[in-house]
């Protein structure tokens, strides 16, 4: 009784305009739930912000390919038309360790790669280690890079990252990297990575094992994801998934 009576005094306050005030009569749990409320809907706005910064970069790319199409020649208004309707781009989200070993670099590195190759968004984490490395492979082959780094501060990102979105949410930003693509692609990494593979599962996302994630995590969770051994089998798995 005492939670509906805050609650029914909260309604009052607000419909009186006493926003700010705190009332020594609310019952704890009331404030409990508020900054509860208060947090989830700033995660939803940050994951609205990023959706909305990753479609408009797509969005003036392409529009700055139509530009540049048929400078040279004269090709009609309809094929025009045509590239302007094309299919929206693969988001794939890559994770692993912040510190991997050189194998796991190169692996991370040709992921990238091939991901660009094929149009496809690298979605990352946006710092060192497995993010860098698949940043930097894709942009050899002219892909987009995006990373959601876990401060508040552009310049935390690798030099690879072509957008930079500051969360400032620290380890929370992993659900984030998750929610931001179709499909995701885990190398070998540590507890970070382990908890975006947990994201994943959740939402129920596709996930690729690209190590020996699926050996190491508890059965109920191994069997749901995909294992593969090679940078290729992961990328074309991925774009098989998401189609």
């Amino acid at each position: 009784m005492s939670v509906i009576r805050g609650v029914a005094q909260l309604g009052s306050a607000l419909r009186s305009g006493r926003r700010g005030r705190r009332f020594k009569s609310f019952h704890p749990d009331v404030f409990c739930h508020l900054r509860h409320i208060r947090l989830v809907s700033h995660i939803q706005l940050v994951e609205s912000f990023s959706q909305f910064i990753l479609k408009s970069v797509i969005c003036l790319k392409s529009i700055s390919a139509v530009d540049n199409f048929g400078e040279n020649d004269h090709t009609s208004p309809v094929c025009v038309t045509e590239r302007k309707t094309t299919s929206r781009k693969l988001q794939i989200a890559v994770i692993g360790a912040g510190d991997p070993d050189k194998k796991t670099a190169e692996l991370a590195k040709e992921v990238g790669r091939l991901i660009a190759e094929r149009d496809g968004i690298v979605v990352c984490g946006g710092l060192g280690g497995v993010m860098e490395a698949v940043c930097r492979g894709a942009k050899s082959s002219g892909g987009l890079t995006v990373g959601l780094i876990p401060g508040s501060d552009s310049k935390q990102a690798n030099e690879y990252v072509e957008v930079v979105i500051p969360t400032g949410f620290g380890e929370a930003r992993n659900t984030l990297i998750i929610r931001s693509a179709e499909v995701v692609i885990a190398l070998p990494g540590k507890s970070g990575t382990l908890s975006e593979i947990a994201f994943a599962l959740i939402a129920r996302k596709p996930v690729i094992s690209l190590g020996d994630w699926k050996r190491d995590l508890p059965q109920e969770m191994s069997e749901t994801l995909y294992e593969v051994q090679e940078a290729a089998e992961a990328v074309a798995l991925a774009f098989e998934l998401a189609s």
